[in-house]
């Protein structure tokens, strides 16, 4: 038996020789056509006439050629065009084709489906890059690169028609008389087991790849496998290691596909003990960054995992989760939780949707000091300035805010230890309603109105007759608010109110605006007050001293 190292191949790996003019052949087989040499080329004269001929060699190395010619063509060969040709015997073979019809670009003719049985063959041999004869005995070994080549080929059979086999069929080095067979039908027997397909077409948009199934790997140290290769092109798109588990892949009778089971019930069907995972690889043969992600389940989540960056998990799904947790209707694009129909009732564009009990969003934002979590509502085009705003809860001091980009303040601030509330930028209220011009609701529930110099400008004293005409025109009066029918009221009118203590819009009051009309009103009343007791005061001095 040989050694493992020596490989079959090898041995077609010849020096390449040139065809060389030299004798001229007959014919030695009965029924064999006349052949010999000429100008380079090697002209058939057939032993038989017929519409059309093919004509087959085939010799040493994998040498294989088939051409087709009509029968008005000579049956000449151009030596050149059979390219490297190794010392050995050559066989040839001429069959009559029935059904000829020739192409009318001048590329090799058709071949009718049907061929006569009758044929024509013979041999030659190249030696040393010369024709020779058929019955010429071939040359002695070279003592340097062996004859095993020569040898091997001199004892190849051609069958010049179908070949039956009654019974099963061994082949390779390593068959033996009387092989045990079992139920085996075709058995090929060595330590290089391959089955080549060798496309001979040269011509035209005709398929020329050639293919082979190979078994394991020729190298000491190889893989145990089985692969389709495509020789043409180096490559091998079908690989089976060996003891791979059974049914790695299935296809049934559906067209279905299973991986790791027989019964697959979906049209892609994987099955693993644990965690059976499809993994997206981007390689970076393309030019474009690695990146690689897994799509996988188990009996914990569903989960998309960042390979590249961790194996984050930024996507779970966990059993049992509802119908319709997470839906995006197809039309407008709206996602539903909960709700397999987001409508978008009453808004024109796409909307978020929840139909549950008990609706809630939970947004968790880090605790460290500049952490936060936030909705944010801005324009279409991402327009950070004045048209956007923001929802949010502050780490940093525990806040629940409205932010208002656009002037760069918080518009409400809900301070979380103490339950107060800032407004107009007030971010740590100090008192449980805090506006940042100064108004205030004290922790004793009593609302303080802004006042302070810092924030006024024309002031000028209100006149007594300003204040006495204003005071006339205020006409109080009882009513009730509609909202709230029960309960009596005494007030004003806003639209019937002096002009000096309406407001801009006529529709609400300010209490501090009549109460300084009171104040002066008040006052100025204190002086008279004043005087009319002092002259009071001067006529009783008067009368007593009497």
């Amino acid at each position: 038996m040989r050694s493992n190292l020596f490989k079959r191949n090898a041995m077609a790996a010849a020096v390449a020789l040139t065809i060389c003019a030299g004798n001229v052949l007959a014919a030695v087989q009965t029924n064999a056509p006349e052949v010999f040499e000429q100008d380079g080329k090697m002209l058939f004269d057939p032993a038989f006439k017929a519409a059309g001929y093919q004509l087959t060699i085939v010799g040493p190395g994998d040498f294989h050629r088939q051409m087709l010619f009509a029968g008005d063509e000579a049956l000449s060969v151009s030596i050149k065009s059979l390219g490297v040709l190794l010392d050995g015997r050559y066989k040839y073979e001429i069959k009559p084709v029935n059904g000829f019809a020739k192409r009318s670009n001048g590329e090799q003719p058709n071949l009718a489906p049907a061929l006569e049985t009758n044929a024509s063959t013979g041999s030659f041999s190249i030696a040393k890059g010369e024709l020779l004869l058929a019955d010429t005995k071939l040359p002695e070994p070279d003592p340097v690169n062996g004859d095993q080549d020569q040898q091997s080929l001199a004892k190849d059979v051609i069958h010049a028609d179908d070949v039956i086999v009654d019974g099963s069929l061994c082949v390779g080095f390593d068959c033996v008389n009387g092989e045990s067979f079992g139920f085996d039908t075709v058995r090929l027997k060595e330590n290089n087991v391959r089955i080549k397909f060798d496309d001979t077409s040269n011509s035209g948009s005709f398929p020329f790849v050639d293919w082979q199934l190979t078994a394991n790997d020729s190298a000491n140290g190889g893989a145990n496998k089985f692969s389709i290769d495509d020789t043409t092109n180096g490559k091998t798109p079908f690989t089976v290691e060996a003891n791979a588990p059974s049914h790695s892949l299935y296809v049934d009778d559906g067209g279905r596909v299973g991986f790791g089971t027989s019964m697959p019930v979906v049209e892609l069907h994987t099955v693993d003990g644990d965690t059976p995972t499809l993994r997206l690889q981007q390689d970076g043969s393309s030019g474009f960054a690695q990146q690689t992600w897994d799509v996988a389940g188990n009996e914990t989540n569903f989960f998309v995992r960042d390979v590249n960056n961790g194996s984050k998990l930024p996507f779970k799904i966990f059993p049992n989760a509802p119908t319709n947790s997470l839906t995006i209707e197809g039309t407008t694009g709206d996602i539903g939780l909960g709700t397999q129909t987001p409508d978008g009732t009453g808004f024109d564009d796409r909307i978020l949707e929840i139909d549950s009990a008990k609706p809630a969003i939970v947004l968790e934002g880090g605790a460290g000091a500049s952490d936060f979590a936030e909705f944010v509502f801005q324009e279409e085009d991402g327009n950070t300035g004045a048209n956007r705003w923001s929802i949010g809860w502050s780490a940093n001091d525990d806040k629940f805010y409205i932010y208002n980009y656009g002037r760069g303040a918080y518009d409400i601030a809900f301070k979380n230890a103490d339950g107060f509330i800032g407004l107009g930028g007030v971010t740590n209220p100090a008192n449980p309603i805090q506006h940042s011009n100064g108004a205030v609701l004290t922790a004793g529930g009593v609302w303080q109105n802004a006042s302070s110099r810092e924030l006024k400008e024309g002031v000028v004293a209100l006149t007594s007759d300003l204040a006495k005409s204003t005071l006339e025109g205020l006409n109080p009066v009882l009513f009730r608010y509609i909202a709230d029918p029960g309960d009596l009221n005494v007030g004003f009118i806003a639209e019937d109110v002096p002009e000096l203590v309406a407001t801009e819009s006529h529709k609400t009051l300010s209490s501090m605006d009549i109460v300084a009309v009171l104040t002066k009103v008040l006052k100025d009343q204190e002086a008279e007050i004043r005087v009319l007791h002092d002259r009071l005061d001067a006529l009783e001095a008067e009368r007593t001293s009497k």
